[in-house]
């Protein structure tokens, strides 16, 4: 009896191991003939999962913040204002294994986003989201007398966020002092510290 194969679940698959070629070799490296062989299949067998290479691009660039967004929800979704603010961060920041991995193969598939313009606006919509969540939390953290009133929620979560793609940047060349999570630690505080209440005092998680 032939094997009945689940189209959806095979084409998740491909995208995965198409991220995990991504991470090792790079996105220009990560050619048609290499997924195949990643994927076990023959080159001619994925075309019956996807129409273009491009469109393997594009998925698994999208699917490859989901463990981040995950983590992000997992980590905040019990938290609320200054709280969540920082538990949100400390998933962003480039201060894990996990998420230097994670950030070099975001990376790696933006170095090439002149060839697939469409990449920007995935970056963009994750940016929006992330955006959406500090400000969120921001207003939050207002509201509890953590920060205080005159802060501008929108303006403290874009300096953030600026803040943490550039250290995301810094983490590649090597020798740079904020690749050190305590760096990172002390350039949070920095940005956040003149916004916050009398008393109120930074996590140590960040």
């Amino acid at each position: 009896m032939p094997k009945i194969v689940n189209r959806e679940e095979r084409r998740q698959e491909i995208l995965h191991k198409h991220i995990e070629l991504v991470t090792r070799v790079g996105l220009m490296k990560a050619t048609t003939r290499e997924l195949a062989k990643e994927a076990g299949m023959s080159a001619g067998a994925l075309w019956n999962y996807f129409d273009t290479i491009d469109e393997v691009v594009l998925e698994s660039f999208r699917l490859s913040f989901a463990p981040l967004n995950e983590r992000i929800q997992s980590a905040s979704m019990q938290l609320r204002g200054l709280s969540a603010v920082v538990a949100i961060l400390d998933e962003l920041l480039p201060a894990s294994e996990q998420s230097k991995i994670e950030g070099a193969t975001a990376i790696s598939y933006l170095f090439n986003s002149e060839r697939y313009p469409e990449m920007n606006g995935i970056q963009l919509e994750m940016e929006r989201k992330w955006f959406g969540l500090l400000r969120d939390h921001i207003r939050e953290a207002i509201d509890d007398q953590e920060v205080v009133a005159d802060a501008s929620p929108v303006d403290l979560s874009e300096l953030l966020l600026v803040l943490v793609f550039g250290l995301q940047m810094e983490w590649l060349l090597p020798g740079a002092s904020t690749a050190q999570p305590r760096r990172q630690r002390e350039l949070v505080t920095l940005a956040l510290g003149p916004w916050l209440c009398d008393g109120v005092e930074i996590s140590r998680r960040v």
